[in-house]
């Protein structure tokens, strides 16, 4: 698909990326005769890697647009991302980086004394939300018990918003 916005690489970043995976349905797990836990632990390392994507483009996100970069000026916040079972655990760090200015760098372990801490019920609601881009309200996931967050909100809300104007700078939402 050929974009004619000006940023065209994110229109297409999501459509590499299925809402279901393949080895998640039954028919082909049955055939290629997977136990449970092997199908969940492939989905868990699928869910992580679209995860990592997704946080490395953000980070990177900071460094192209300097306008996404007033946001996190002067904010320092730590942010864990995990489903319930552990299956799936990342980290994005918001700091000063001496001359680079503000950064967001991502790990792939929890850290230590987040801000905030949001757990998701299973890899599948995870993949689903960042298939979105974070499109889908949080408080209606919350209400259905598919996410629970520990930690300030207000982060929370921050996150949201640099999303949200990221979505408005490449071109994702009008």
């Amino acid at each position: 698909m050929v974009s004619k916005r000006r940023h065209g690489l994110p229109l297409l970043v999501p459509r590499c990326f299925p809402v279901k995976v393949p080895l998640k349905l039954g028919g082909v797990a049955k055939s290629l005769r997977l136990p449970r836990t092997k199908v969940e632990s492939l989905e868990n390392r699928w869910t992580a890697w679209f995860l990592k994507l997704f946080l490395w483009f953000f980070g990177l996100s900071f460094r192209l647009f300097p306008e996404l970069r007033k946001n996190i000026e002067d904010f320092e916040a730590q942010y864990v991302f995990k489903t319930r079972d552990g299956g799936v655990e990342e980290s994005a760090i918001f700091k000063k980086d001496g001359n680079r200015g503000p950064v967001m760098v991502r790990k792939d372990k929890p850290v230590d004394n987040p801000n905030v801490t949001v757990v998701f019920k299973d890899a599948d609601v995870l993949k689903r939300y960042l298939y979105s881009l974070a499109g889908q309200d949080i408080l209606q996931l919350i209400l259905n018990d598919d996410v629970q967050l520990d930690g300030n909100w207000n982060y929370v809300c921050k996150l949201l918003f640099m999303i949200r104007q990221l979505h408005f700078r490449v071109g994702l939402q009008e």
